[in-house]
Protein backbone atom coordinates (compact mmCIF):
# COMPACT_ATOMS: atom_id res chain seq x y z
CA UNK A 1 0.00 0.00 0.00
CA UNK A 2 2.78 2.29 0.58
CA UNK A 3 3.78 2.26 -2.77
CA UNK A 4 0.52 3.21 -3.84
CA UNK A 5 1.65 6.94 -2.19
CA UNK A 6 5.16 6.66 -3.27
CA UNK A 7 4.43 7.69 -7.09
CA UNK A 8 3.32 11.29 -7.21
CA UNK A 9 0.17 11.16 -9.39
CA UNK A 10 -2.82 12.94 -8.65
CA UNK A 11 -5.91 11.14 -7.64
CA UNK A 12 -7.95 9.58 -10.05
CA UNK A 13 -10.73 11.47 -11.59
CA UNK A 14 -14.13 10.00 -10.91
CA UNK A 15 -14.68 8.32 -13.92
CA UNK A 16 -11.48 6.06 -13.59
CA UNK A 17 -12.74 4.83 -10.19
CA UNK A 18 -15.94 3.59 -12.50
CA UNK A 19 -14.96 -0.39 -13.33
CA UNK A 20 -14.38 -0.35 -17.21
CA UNK A 21 -16.84 -3.19 -17.93
CA UNK A 22 -19.63 -1.43 -15.54
CA UNK A 23 -19.34 1.82 -18.05
CA UNK A 24 -19.64 -0.20 -21.05
CA UNK A 25 -22.27 -1.98 -19.85
CA UNK A 26 -24.39 0.72 -18.39
CA UNK A 27 -23.96 2.19 -22.06
CA UNK A 28 -25.06 -1.08 -23.73
CA UNK A 29 -28.27 -0.94 -21.25
CA UNK A 30 -28.88 2.40 -22.09
CA UNK A 31 -28.88 1.68 -25.86
CA UNK A 32 -31.63 -1.42 -24.94
CA UNK A 33 -33.41 1.82 -23.41
CA UNK A 34 -33.82 3.30 -26.08
CA UNK A 35 -34.23 0.67 -28.57
CA UNK A 36 -37.70 -0.04 -26.15
CA UNK A 37 -38.35 3.79 -26.49
CA UNK A 38 -37.76 4.62 -29.96
CA UNK A 39 -37.52 1.77 -31.76
CA UNK A 40 -35.06 1.60 -34.59
CA UNK A 41 -34.24 -0.90 -36.57
CA UNK A 42 -32.43 -1.00 -40.16
CA UNK A 43 -32.97 -4.10 -42.02
CA UNK A 44 -29.13 -4.39 -42.67
CA UNK A 45 -29.23 -5.40 -38.80
CA UNK A 46 -31.60 -8.02 -39.81
CA UNK A 47 -29.42 -10.29 -41.82
CA UNK A 48 -28.12 -13.18 -40.53
CA UNK A 49 -24.29 -12.53 -41.83
CA UNK A 50 -24.89 -9.31 -39.47
CA UNK A 51 -25.77 -11.43 -36.53
CA UNK A 52 -22.88 -13.98 -37.25
CA UNK A 53 -20.31 -11.31 -37.49
CA UNK A 54 -21.57 -9.70 -33.91
CA UNK A 55 -21.37 -13.42 -32.67
CA UNK A 56 -17.53 -13.78 -33.64
CA UNK A 57 -16.91 -9.83 -32.37
CA UNK A 58 -17.91 -10.90 -29.22
CA UNK A 59 -16.44 -14.02 -29.21
CA UNK A 60 -12.89 -12.01 -30.49
CA UNK A 61 -13.53 -9.41 -27.49
CA UNK A 62 -13.82 -12.09 -24.72
CA UNK A 63 -11.19 -13.84 -25.56
CA UNK A 64 -8.84 -10.66 -26.27
CA UNK A 65 -10.69 -9.71 -22.55
CA UNK A 66 -9.77 -12.58 -21.10
CA UNK A 67 -5.84 -13.19 -22.69
CA UNK A 68 -5.11 -9.34 -21.52
CA UNK A 69 -6.91 -10.35 -18.01
CA UNK A 70 -4.60 -13.19 -17.70
CA UNK A 71 -1.55 -11.68 -18.82
CA UNK A 72 -2.25 -9.36 -15.70
CA UNK A 73 -2.74 -11.78 -13.12
CA UNK A 74 0.42 -13.70 -14.41
CA UNK A 75 2.91 -10.78 -14.14
CA UNK A 76 1.13 -10.30 -10.28
CA UNK A 77 0.05 -6.65 -11.61
CA UNK A 78 -3.58 -4.90 -11.41
CA UNK A 79 -6.18 -4.59 -13.65
CA UNK A 80 -7.78 -1.82 -11.48
CA UNK A 81 -7.16 1.35 -13.81
CA UNK A 82 -6.57 3.60 -10.57
CA UNK A 83 -4.54 1.08 -9.01
CA UNK A 84 -0.38 0.82 -8.60
CA UNK A 85 0.91 -1.15 -11.20
CA UNK A 86 3.33 -3.69 -9.99
CA UNK A 87 5.45 -4.74 -13.64
CA UNK A 88 5.38 -3.16 -17.22
CA UNK A 89 3.54 -5.48 -19.28
CA UNK A 90 4.64 -5.83 -22.90
CA UNK A 91 3.85 -9.20 -23.74
CA UNK A 92 0.73 -11.25 -24.96
CA UNK A 93 -1.87 -8.89 -25.97
CA UNK A 94 -0.26 -6.07 -24.69
CA UNK A 95 2.21 -6.39 -27.96
CA UNK A 96 -0.10 -4.95 -30.28
CA UNK A 97 -2.56 -2.71 -28.04
CA UNK A 98 -1.67 -0.81 -25.01
CA UNK A 99 -4.68 -0.98 -23.67
CA UNK A 100 -6.36 -4.79 -25.11
CA UNK A 101 -8.95 -4.67 -22.47
CA UNK A 102 -10.70 -1.91 -23.14
CA UNK A 103 -10.13 -2.68 -27.31
CA UNK A 104 -11.90 -5.71 -26.04
CA UNK A 105 -14.64 -4.27 -24.33
CA UNK A 106 -15.50 -1.99 -27.62
CA UNK A 107 -15.20 -4.85 -29.82
CA UNK A 108 -17.18 -6.80 -27.91
CA UNK A 109 -19.97 -4.47 -27.01
CA UNK A 110 -19.64 -3.50 -30.98
CA UNK A 111 -20.66 -7.19 -31.27
CA UNK A 112 -23.14 -7.40 -29.17
CA UNK A 113 -25.53 -5.20 -30.42
CA UNK A 114 -24.77 -6.69 -33.83
CA UNK A 115 -25.94 -9.95 -32.43
CA UNK A 116 -28.67 -8.49 -31.25
CA UNK A 117 -29.54 -6.51 -34.27
CA UNK A 118 -29.86 -3.18 -32.14
CA UNK A 119 -28.44 -0.08 -33.29
CA UNK A 120 -28.78 2.36 -30.52
CA UNK A 121 -26.22 0.55 -28.51
CA UNK A 122 -23.84 0.92 -31.69
CA UNK A 123 -24.63 4.82 -31.54
CA UNK A 124 -24.00 4.94 -28.04
CA UNK A 125 -20.70 3.18 -28.03
CA UNK A 126 -18.42 6.14 -28.62
CA UNK A 127 -19.38 7.37 -25.26
CA UNK A 128 -17.36 5.02 -23.18
CA UNK A 129 -14.68 5.04 -26.10
CA UNK A 130 -14.01 8.97 -25.33
CA UNK A 131 -13.88 8.01 -21.74
CA UNK A 132 -12.05 5.76 -22.40
CA UNK A 133 -9.03 7.81 -24.90
CA UNK A 134 -10.11 10.80 -22.83
CA UNK A 135 -9.84 10.22 -18.94
CA UNK A 136 -8.85 6.69 -18.27
CA UNK A 137 -6.29 5.76 -20.59
CA UNK A 138 -4.23 9.53 -20.07
CA UNK A 139 -4.59 8.57 -16.24
CA UNK A 140 -3.31 5.21 -16.24
CA UNK A 141 -0.28 6.57 -19.04
CA UNK A 142 0.88 9.60 -16.71
CA UNK A 143 0.67 6.34 -13.48
CA UNK A 144 2.83 4.65 -15.71
CA UNK A 145 5.19 7.35 -17.41
CA UNK A 146 5.88 8.13 -13.45
CA UNK A 147 6.22 4.67 -12.39
CA UNK A 148 8.29 2.72 -15.14
CA UNK A 149 10.02 5.99 -16.35
CA UNK A 150 12.04 6.02 -20.22
CA UNK A 151 10.70 2.02 -20.60
CA UNK A 152 7.27 2.92 -20.84
CA UNK A 153 8.48 5.63 -23.61
CA UNK A 154 10.19 2.97 -25.05
CA UNK A 155 7.06 1.09 -24.66
CA UNK A 156 5.11 3.71 -26.09
CA UNK A 157 6.60 3.78 -29.10
CA UNK A 158 6.60 0.59 -30.26
CA UNK A 159 3.01 0.05 -29.62
CA UNK A 160 0.21 2.05 -30.18
CA UNK A 161 -2.61 2.91 -27.37
CA UNK A 162 -5.65 1.12 -29.03
CA UNK A 163 -4.06 -1.74 -31.89
CA UNK A 164 -1.91 -2.22 -34.31
CA UNK A 165 2.29 -1.70 -34.53
CA UNK A 166 4.03 1.40 -35.46
CA UNK A 167 6.80 -0.90 -36.64
CA UNK A 168 8.83 -1.41 -33.20
CA UNK A 169 12.02 -0.01 -34.44
CA UNK A 170 14.23 1.78 -32.57
CA UNK A 171 14.69 5.93 -34.01
CA UNK A 172 17.89 5.20 -35.16
CA UNK A 173 16.41 2.76 -37.82
CA UNK A 174 13.70 5.05 -38.96
CA UNK A 175 16.22 7.59 -39.10
CA UNK A 176 18.44 5.69 -41.45
CA UNK A 177 15.62 4.55 -43.52
CA UNK A 178 14.17 8.05 -44.58
CA UNK A 179 18.09 8.81 -45.70
CA UNK A 180 18.39 6.13 -48.43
Amino acid sequence: MAKFWAVPVPLPPILVMVPPPLLYLAVFAAGLGLDALLPWHPAWLRSQAIHAAGGLALGLGAALAAAGIGVLHRRRTTVIPFGQPARLVASGPFRISRNPIYLALTIGSAGAALLLGRVWPLVLLPVPLAVMHRIVIPFEERRLRATFGAAYDVYCRQVRRWAGWTGGMPRRSLRRRRRT
